[in-house]
């Protein structure tokens, strides 16, 4: 099914674009047997029915493979969201996935032409970076398409040749004063990818006084388009990268037989990018061959030079590995975007790779990360192996119960630090802080477990554990102490959820029931709230999720120790073994963890209340449930 898009045909003429005087030569029209031709006559004014097309892309799609949403319970599917057959010689994809982001971009992109072309100034222009991998330049194709449909004059710069698709047909513009064809008010959308241009955006576009809207597609390298703000009023928007439900809807465009489990392996090892995603295993293998090259002699020097770079929106090969850069806003194109590690595998990676360098070097690091809005992120990897560093020597924390509850069906766990609106969650919380646990071992020795010792690995207790390397599964470290497996998860992230795949790994580990489990979130001291989806698997709902505050900065540490701040972690500095923690009454939890007058204690601050937080439970009960179970015990 297909409709026509309303539009005036005299805005959209040739004469309506390019000033025609007996002075210039006339355009080259093309044949109508032309490759372009053809994409005229098929697109020029018709709108595809995406309803056509959706509910038939994921075929078969859900069997051998993961629920479609990421961790952040959102597959971004969108009205619109569907296949784009773009019939072309040489586009090697005849079948396009329509992303969220692709419609997004497109929509703002218009937005701001039309408030730019409004007002007095040089003409607009924008840059559409984002990870390298995720379709910056199939997006060229979608951009074409739509501007096509909605008689909407544009310039396609392919294979060094300008092409003027107007209301007449295709037209292929002079290379060289080309510019002496447009006039007046009229600003041309003109689109250019990095493939065409990868010096950057070429310069007799953007000249001043230009009537052409450059859209330069590119991945992340600023000076590329650092030039623009000299002669046109440049937007730059950063392209996020794919969601699991994505890269299932775009599989089988791409491939006959998608092997569903090696994709969502690739997807939760190596990142979101498709071009990995979709690629045969001797690619895989030699994509992670060379990171652990890099990887081998990656030194905190080059990797803060790698940080800072991403964190300006200037990737090389190595980064491109390491890093992912996405929007802080999913909807807002106008927000800050950030600078992570590209998967909790490369995390750990980094983090085995950084844990025995220079400990100075490495707070001095997590300083910079930290002090770069962009780059915060990438603090998770060097937490992590200052984490891992400083529990070989000793682990001295204390472990607050996360609290579970329902936002609107979804099951969350919260971190008990801070207090809540609600009434019944606020005992829930209090109740929680009663059952916080002190951990404080001396690993009599640390091990490096590798991929094989899994499988037959029986932990020694008080042996502190940590993966190698080498790993190709990279799990965090782990210890056994008083009959219990201790899993610690490091992160700086306010949300993370439990690593899937870890009762599978470590099923054989513990002697005891996974009752006797304990996962511990280990987190800066500065994250004042953590957020842990709650596990889809049965099986990883037994394991009550702990979380346990750092302090990193040295500086800090000291100045607590100090002022004497109750901190688990500081005992080992005094060389002091702390007292066992008895279970602590809900008064006394309060005032321990807010001060005694209800307010800020040396960790937490006041929660503000929000939505997410006001509808829970502790056993996923509604409200009704939870009060009248209370009122029967």
């Amino acid at each position: 099914m297909t409709t026509s898009a309303s539009s005036t045909p005299s805005e959209s003429s040739l004469a309506s674009v390019v000033h025609l005087s007996g002075q210039l030569d006339p355009l080259l029209k093309l044949g109508y047997d032309q490759p372009f031709s053809q994409l005229h006559k098929k697109y020029w004014g018709i709108f595809l029915n995406p309803e056509d097309e959706a509910g038939s892309v994921k075929q078969n799609s859900d069997e051998g493979s993961k629920d479609d949403t990421d961790e952040s319970g959102d597959a971004d599917i969108i009205p619109g969201c569907s296949i784009l057959h773009f019939d072309h010689p040489n586009v090697p994809l005849k079948r396009i996935w329509i992303r969220a982001d692709y419609i997004r971009i497109y929509d703002h992109l218009r937005d701001f032409y039309t408030k730019m072309t409004n007002s007095v100034g040089a003409a607009p222009a924008a840059v559409i970076t984002g990870q390298p991998g995720i379709g910056k330049s199939l997006w060229i194709y979608y951009a074409l398409w739509r501007c096509l449909s909605e008689k909407r004059p544009v310039i396609w710069r392919y294979e060094g040749i300008l092409y003027l698709f107007v209301q007449e047909g295709v037209f292929q513009l002079p290379t060289h004063n080309f510019h002496e064809y447009f006039w007046g008010n009229n600003v041309v959308w003109t689109l250019v990818d990095s493939d065409e241009s990868p010096l950057g955006v070429p310069e007799e576009l953007v000249s001043h006084d230009t009537r052409f809207y450059v859209i330069y597609t590119t991945s992340p390298a600023y000076e590329r388009w650092s030039h623009l703000h000299k002669t046109v009023r440049p937007i730059i928007l950063v392209m996020n990268p794919w969601t699991r439900g994505e890269i299932h809807r775009a599989a089988p465009l791409q491939l006959p037989s998608p092997d569903w489990k090696g994709i969502d392996d690739t997807y939760d090892k190596f990142g979101p990018i498709p071009r990995l995603c979709f690629s045969d295993p001797d690619a895989i293998r030699s994509h992670l061959h060379s990171i652990s090259i890099a990887l081998s002699d990656l030194r905190l020097e080059r990797f803060e030079r790698l940080i800072i770079g991403a964190a300006n929106l200037s990737m090389v090969d190595l980064s491109q590995k390491l890093c992912l850069v996405r929007r802080t806003h999913k909807e807002d194109l106008d927000s800050d975007y950030d600078v992570t590690p590209i998967t909790d595998y490369m995390q750990t990676k980094l983090a085995i790779t950084l844990r025995n360098q220079d400990a100075r070097q490495q707070i001095e690091l997590y300083r910079t990360c930290a002090t770069i809005p962009s780059a915060r992120g990438m603090a998770g990897s060097i937490f992590e192996a200052i984490c891992q560093r400083r529990f070989q020597d000793r682990i001295a924390i204390e472990c607050v119960p996360m609290v579970h509850l329902d936002d609107g069906g979804r099951n969350l766990g919260h971190s008990g630090y801070r207090s809540l609106q609600h009434e019944e969650l606020e005992e829930i919380r209090l109740d929680a802080l009663g059952d916080t646990v002190a951990l404080n071992v001396r690993p009599s020795d640390t091990y490096e477990y590798s991929d094989d010792d899994l499988r037959t690995l029986d932990p020694l207790p008080d042996v502190y554990y940590i993966p190698r390397i080498t790993n190709e599964v990279a799990l965090d470290s782990f210890i056994w102490h008083d009959g219990f497996l201790y899993l610690f998860q490091f992160t700086v992230d306010q949300r993370h959820g439990i690593k899937d795949g870890i009762l599978e790994r470590l099923s054989q580990l513990s002697p005891s029931s996974r009752f006797s489990w304990r996962y511990i979130f280990v987190i800066p001291a500065d994250i004042d709230e953590l957020v842990c989806p709650y596990p889809l698997s049965p099986e990883l709902r037994k394991l009550r999720p702990y979380s346990s505050k750092i302090l990193v900065d040295d500086r800090q540490r000291q100045r607590s120790i100090r002022m004497g701040a109750p901190e688990a972690d500081d005992a080992a500095d005094r060389d002091e073994e702390p007292e066992a923690r008895p279970k602590t009454s809900k008064r006394k939890a309060k005032e321990e963890y807010e001060g005694e007058d209800g307010g800020e204690g040396p960790e937490a601050k006041k929660l503000k209340p929000t939505e997410e937080f006001s509808q829970g439970s502790s056993t996923g009960m509604t409200r009704k449930e939870l009060h009248s179970s209370r009122k029967t015990l």
